[in-house]
């Protein structure tokens, strides 16, 4: 059984990788209107660059329309190719709103985790259109179709910040899966742990910014109902993208950016690392 050991390490994705986060940002926000052939042109050989081998999970969309999800994996040098870890992050957040910073630290983490050699278990980045139908098809295929695998998915986080600010106000986490399910609590207590450390709040279940600084009795009745309309919801009212990965037994989390003021966008980075270094012990 892993040890999970969230924090034990200093997280090193910090001000010098601001610069390479920044660049891909700005290059994404050109691509935003591209369609998913052009888009997927450009991010291959970025990838390909980092050290990751490029593979596609190609489908035929409700509309009848051929769609083609890209993922990487590094196939990690310490690693015996049977565990990996996924950083998922889509073009379309679960709202419906472009991913631009999520997209922009999830390049530049991939540039960094590749730079590491800590790694026992490989990493890969999914690039799906939206977190919906089309993560959905891109595990499907994983566990059943896919020649290119990368092993055992033990975790997988997907990352948001619908934003082209370099700053966020605070984190909701989300982790609800089809019918209740849930992933391993120690993974999200990990990321909530990691964040804390970092200086940031952490919302659960949609709990609002106003209530994450105050302790009243007010504010955690309302984050236990909210939760426990999430659990009874879920997968049927609203389809998050956490939904998208149940019935493969993945530990998946959601950690999503919200508001453009507060600590640069790096911070995402070091809990996507801290996270995965926790997981990967």
């Amino acid at each position: 059984e892993n040890a999970l050991m969230p924090s034990q390490a200093q997280a090193g994705f910090r001000e010098s990788e601001w610069n390479i986060v920044r660049g891909y940002r700005n290059e994404l926000v050109n691509m935003m209107n591209w369609d998913q052939t052009q888009r997927n042109a450009q991010l291959e050989p970025w990838l390909v660059t980092m050290g990751y081998k490029i593979s596609y999970s190609t489908f035929i969309d409700e509309f009848g329309v051929e769609k083609s999800t890209l993922y990487a994996i590094y196939h990690v040098p310490k690693g015996d190719d049977t565990e990996a870890m996924v950083l998922i992050s889509p073009w379309l957040t679960e709202n419906g709103k472009l991913n631009i910073n999520g997209m922009g630290v999830t390049l530049g983490l991939g540039q960094y985790l590749h730079r590491l050699s800590i790694w026992a278990k490989n990493v890969i980045l999914v690039f799906p259109d939206n977190g919906k139908q089309d993560l959905r098809q891109w595990v499907d295929a994983y566990h059943t179709s896919l020649d290119h695998t990368g092993g055992s998915l033990e975790s997988a986080i997907i990352l948001e910040h619908p934003s082209t600010s370099d700053h966020m106000s605070h984190i909701e986490i989300d982790y609800a899966g089809v019918n209740g399910q849930l992933p391993n609590l120690d993974l999200v207590n990990t990321a909530i742990l990691v964040a804390r450390h970092e200086g940031f709040k952490i919302s659960i279940n949609h709990t609002p910014y106003e209530q994450l600084r105050s302790d009243d009795i007010f504010g955690r009745i309302t984050s236990l109902f909210s939760g426990i309309i999430d659990l009874a919801s879920a997968g049927s009212i609203k389809w998050t993208d956490v939904q998208s990965m149940s019935g493969w037994n993945v530990q998946t989390i959601t950690i999503r950016g919200v508001g453009n003021d507060g600590p640069d966008v790096t911070v995402l980075g070091r809990i996507v690392e801290s996270t995965f270094r926790s997981v990967n012990n």
